[in-house]
């Protein structure tokens, strides 16, 4: 009983008599603005609000001493804040879910492979620009032995041939496994002559156009079987960037106003980076399914405009190589 009174006397009266007579003391030796006096009689109105009701709670939960009392206020004073972040913390994670499923929501246009059989390859999601870069992704992995391609044999007789699945915007009006074309067939734009197939070991899966309303700005060559991508035509590197969308993804200069992009990219091959020199034919890495990609393809376009603005080569012109 003689603990707790001293206690309460401690923390209400003593405590309390202290800092009033150091601060009277104060006060009347040395003096203070009146803007001072004002300022510190809110704060301490204010930290009676506050700290009374701690003090209150710490001395009831507290042991027989003043130093249990103290840690008991301390981990209510703990709690109480921890309580208050957790409940912060909830608030964030909710508003940032919420914005994620309206990002979600607002995906537009798919580089997809569409597939006849419900057991083919899954489609890849949209590639839409974003700053954001992704981290390098690993080879995909070879498919297994005896597994049935979807590449047909004439792909590696150097034709353009469509893929043994249901083809969007198929150029040419080309059927599934057709041969549309030679694999050295080139096309020009503003006098640069440009590869319709920039690949190896692969079919065309997706033509140039719209697509459920939104435009697939360029085509789709599907592989499983190991093929690269290959430069379209002679230009030095612009862009060699890894993104979360587009994935490992090259962009190259042919002059002119004329530029062509990869995307998905396994790696980059030997010497390929911004600024080296290219040419036709040559080798930039194996085609893969980095980025917004669940197949392996190499998603390429073909550009026109001016690549020094803020938007870079997201603000060129896609064309349909199809159409040169």
């Amino acid at each position: 009983m003689l603990g707790k009174l001293l206690r309460y006397l401690i923390l209400h009266a003593i405590v309390p008599a202290l800092f009033l007579g150091i601060g009277w003391y104060s006060g009347a030796k040395y003096g203070a603005p009146d803007l001072l006096i004002r300022a510190v009689d809110g704060v301490l109105a204010r930290a009676s609000v506050i700290l009374g009701p701690i003090i209150s709670e710490g001395a009831r939960q507290g042991g027989e001493t003043l130093s249990d009392a103290g840690e008991a206020a301390s981990d209510y004073v703990v709690g109480t804040v921890e309580e208050t972040l957790r409940s912060l913390a909830e608030t964030d994670t909710d508003a940032a879910s919420d914005e994620t499923d309206e990002a979600d929501a607002d995906e537009t246009d798919t580089d997809e492979i569409e597939v006849a059989m419900a057991t083919g390859p899954a489609e890849p999601a949209e590639e839409q620009p974003e700053e954001q870069q992704a981290e390098p992704a690993t080879p995909p992995a070879a498919a297994p032995a005896g597994a049935s391609s979807r590449v047909p044999d004439s792909a590696m007789n150097g034709e353009i041939v469509l893929c043994q699945m249901r083809i969007s915007n198929a150029p040419r009006g080309g059927d599934p496994a057709e041969a549309i074309g030679k694999s050295d067939e080139t096309g020009a734009l503003n006098g640069v002559d440009l590869m319709l197939k920039p690949a190896t070991k692969s079919c065309l899966s997706s033509g140039y156009g719209y697509r459920g309303g939104k435009l697939h700005k360029g085509i789709d060559y599907y592989s499983d079987m190991g093929g690269d991508a290959l430069a379209a035509g002679d230009g030095v590197i612009a862009e060699a960037v890894t993104r979360s969308d587009y994935g490992n993804m090259l962009v190259i200069d042919h002059g002119n106003g004329v530029y062509t992009r990869y995307a998905h990219l396994a790696r980059f091959g030997p010497g390929i980076s911004e600024g080296a020199s290219v040419s036709m034919g040559q080798t930039l890495g194996p085609i893969g399914m980095t980025g917004a990609s669940s197949i392996v393809h190499l998603h390429y376009e073909v550009l026109t405009g001016d690549i020094n603005t803020n938007a870079g080569s997201f603000g060129l012109e896609p064309v349909d190589p199809f159409g040169l």
